[in-house]
């Protein structure tokens, strides 16, 4: 393989960080640490290539012996001179030839050690911000591709990342679970971190229509503290629903529905705990809604809250 020059590593490394700007802006963290491991590498290899630039550029190469008098013979004055020469013993400080090339090698040797003390710094404090970065990140439910609003996302359309704060909602789901089988209100954006309330059912919904699953509606019914269970129920809790019923003859009690979520408690679409209320709404079938229209007497019984029930928490 070729080896390739500073110049060229280090235009590679500045590439890497720019596409690891880009992937940090837009929350694509796995592509982040990919980007950060392809920097790593180039680093290694850049400080090779200058160790062994600086090397070579240390190597001093051996004079050349001085070429034999034509056939062999030394003139008088060769030999002279050579006699006087190792009388004289070798110049000081080396020829002139050997102090240059010994200041080149030291001046290479100079750059080399500034540039790999250069290079070591800015990867530090590379590795720093980085650090920084992961620091100000959470772990959400983001998208793996775009989904329109009125479709269903599916356990495979989601995955837990890690994105910039800034960049997560503050209603961001934190599990699959949360998302997986809900109906999407808003547009939702491939590697974009997924809102409780910009999906169907959700525990956190902005509004009465997106806490409503696909297939049911919401129905409020107006109770008092006993027949309602006021204060102790919480939104989505599950209840059953009995109605009283007259024949014309006897009144008795039956189930109108079974296993209802909680959607409200007077205005309060969120989880916590309630002081008091009077109304009620739940999420019930359409049909269950027009028997409810036409029931007296209705009374909520809680039901206790289920394992299955908590994991879908």
């Amino acid at each position: 393989m070729k080896k390739r020059t500073q110049e060229e590593i280090r235009a590679e490394i500045a590439q890497v960080e720019s596409e690891m700007r880009t992937a940090i802006d837009s929350g694509r963290m796995r592509s982040v640490e990919r980007l950060r491991g392809r920097k790593q590498a180039l680093g290694h290899e850049l400080e090779r290539a200058m160790a062994q630039e600086a090397s070579a550029g240390a190597t001093v190469s051996a004079p050349a012996a001085p070429a034999p008098a034509q056939g062999g013979q030394r003139t008088t004055s060769t030999a002279g001179a050579a006699t006087a020469r190792r009388q004289r013993g070798p110049a000081a400080g080396g020829t002139r030839k050997d102090r240059r090339l010994a200041a080149v090698a030291g001046v290479a040797i100079a750059v080399a050690v500034v540039t790999v003390g250069f290079s070591g710094w800015r990867w530090t404090q590379a590795q720093g911000e980085l650090a920084h970065l992961e620091k100000s990140t959470v772990k959400v439910v983001t998208v793996t591709r775009d989904v329109a609003p009125g479709e269903v996302i599916t356990s495979a359309d989601l995955t837990v990342a890690s994105v910039p704060t800034a960049f997560a909602p503050k209603d961001a789901a934190k599990k699959v679970s949360d998302v997986a089988g809900r109906q999407s209100v808003t547009q939702q954006t491939l590697g974009t971190a997924v809102s409780l309330s910009s999906v169907s059912g959700s525990k956190k919904p902005a509004s009465i229509t997106t806490a409503v699953t696909e297939g049911h509606v919401a129905y409020t019914v107006a109770l008092d503290s006993s027949t309602g269970l006021s204060p102790l129920l919480s939104v989505g809790d599950k209840v059953d629903v009995l109605a009283s019923v007259n024949d014309g003859q006897v009144v008795s009690t039956v189930r109108v529905a079974d296993s209802i979520r909680v959607l409200a408690l007077d205005g309060n679409l969120s989880g916590s705990k309630s002081d008091g209320y009077s109304n009620v709404t739940i999420e019930v079938t359409e049909d269950q809604a027009l028997a409810l229209s036409s029931a007296s007497g209705i009374r909520l019984v809680a039901l206790p809250e289920t394992g299955e029930a908590q994991n879908a928490e």
